[in-house]
Formats: structure tokens, C-alpha cells, sequence
């Protein structure tokens, strides 16, 4: 309420507002934030936040409950060893009701830094659900990295009001890219060319081959190329890399407005 008694809504309200998410979890990610110092928000530590809402929390991950200190201690351990700090750790104690929920927040957030490394599928499984007798997690980490997608524009609009000084309008858009798709940042370049054109397995048999962008894939030679894809996904390649490149010749540079001249 302003000095003439009107209510004016603030910037993080009016982002609370516009994204429909619990009130809870925007709660959350602020009190979070603002106990983290600047230069430790990595891209890890936005997408632990992200675990901290009630959106996240309501995404299923399996879990053992049965193992109280193993499976604990794994993720715990890994998310340390991501240079989590120790503030989003105790925040994933805070804003849980057991130890379980806990655990799971560390799961989730290490099942989307796995998501977005060159690890084989199946290998994730294997990884996420060593504690379980059941290996099948390929939904629940879908289904996790998609609802981050939704949750991480948010939690980065509201780093940036927080903390004035950290300047997110690139590392967002690429990470979100790389959550889309499941690759490394190492092939990102060509994924900014090529999005959904090719799928995750595709980027990731293209990074075993060293074929990490656009020069890489021009220079390659058909034989190797028609090993991974059918000719008509080649062509389709091609067009959409040439796409790109007429696309990047023909942007015009915007002109200053010139001042007016008495």
C-alpha cells in the first residue's frame, strides 16, 4: 500500500501472479536465494531450487524408503560433490516433511543434471534406482525435467529481481534448451540450429562422432552421416543448417535513432 492508501502490486508479486504457481513455493525460493551469496547460483543450484516448490514436489520419483541411511547418503553425497551449498542443502531439510522428501529433492535435482550429460538412459536407470529392485525411471525423469521447464524461468526471473547483479538472459535460455533435449553444453551450438529436428539419442551418437556443430556436420562425410540417419533426415539436416545460415546473413543490424538537429 502506497502513502495515498492504493495497493500496488510489486514485481515479485505480479510474477507470482502471472505464473500460477503455489504462493508456497515462491515463499520458498526467495527465502532461499536470498541466503545463497551471488557467486555461488550455478546452473545446479537454480535447478535444485526448482525442487524446493510444491510443483516439483508433487512429481514422483521413486524412492526406496525401506533404506534409511544408503540411499540418503548417495544423493546427499552427489549433490555435494555438484558444489551445492550448503544453504539450498538445508533448505531441501526445511521445506520437507521426512527425511524421504529430502532425499528425493537431492534425486530429482541430480536425475536433471543427469539428463543433460552424454549418460546413455539406461544408464541413468541404473544409476538413479541402485537402491531399488525395480531399474524403470525413464518416465519419472521426464516427467521431472519437464515440469522443471516450466518451475525455471520463474525461479531465474526472481534471482535476478533478488540479486540485481547476476545476469541471467543467456545461461536460462541454453539450459532450458538442454533440458529440452537431453544433451551436453558441448553439442548445444548445433542444437540451437537443430531443436527437436533430431532426438536425444541422435545428438548423443553425433557427440560420440565428434560432430559438435554446424562446420563439424558440413564437413562430414555422407557415409558417416547415413550411418546414424536415413538419407531423407540427412536432407533434412542440410536444410535446416543452410535455413540457419541465409537466416544469419540477412539480419539486418538496427540503426541508432539519430538525435534531432536544431
Amino acid at each position: 500500500m502506497d502513502h495515498e492508501s492504493y495497493f500496488n502490486t510489486t514485481v515479485i508479486g505480479k510474477i507470482a501472479g502471472d505464473s500460477g504457481i503455489e504462493v508456497e513455493s515462491i515463499i520458498r525460493i526467495i527465502s532461499t536465494l536470498q541466503q545463497i551469496p551471488s557467486e555461488l547460483i550455478s546452473d545446479p543450484v537454480l535447478l535444485g531450487i526448482t525442487q524446493l516448490t510444491i510443483e516439483l514436489e508433487q512429481v514422483y520419483m521413486p524412492i526406496n524408503k525401506k533404506s534409511i541411511y544408503k540411499e540418503p547418503h548417495t544423493w546427499s553425497d552427489a549433490i555435494q560433490r555438484q558444489r551445492i551449498p550448503s544453504q539450498l542443502i538445508n533448505a531441501f531439510s526445511r521445506y520437507s516433511k521426512d527425511n524421504i522428501e529430502t532425499t528425493s529433492k537431492s534425486k530429482k535435482t541430480m536425475a536433471c543434471l543427469l539428463w543433460i550429460t552424454d549418460m546413455q538412459l539406461v544408464e541413468m536407470e541404473a544409476l538413479l534406482m541402485q537402491h531399488s529392485r525395480d531399474n524403470s525411471a525413464a518416465g519419472a525423469i521426464r516427467a521431472i525435467v519437464s515440469r522443471v521447464c516450466d518451475v525455471l524461468p520463474i525461479v531465474a526471473g526472481i534471482t535476478e529481481i533478488i540479486k540485481p547483479e547476476i545476469n541471467l538472459s543467456e545461461r536460462i535460455p541454453k539450459i532450458l534448451l538442454r533440458l529440452e533435449l537431453g544433451i551436453p553444453s558441448s553439442i548445444i551450438e548445433l542444437a540451437k540450429v537443430l531443436r527437436k529436428t533430431l532426438n536425444r539419442g541422435e545428438y548423443l551418437e553425433l557427440l560420440k562422432r565428434e560432430i559438435m556443430n554446424i562446420d563439424h556436420f558440413s564437413s562430414t562425410d555422407e557415409q558417416i552421416l547415413l550411418e546414424i540417419f536415413s538419407s531423407d533426415k540427412v536432407e533434412e539436416i542440410r536444410f535446416k543448417i543452410e535455413q540457419n545460415i541465409h537466416e544469419q546473413s540477412t539480419t539486418i543490424d538496427i540503426p541508432e535513432i539519430p538525435l534531432y538537429e536544431e
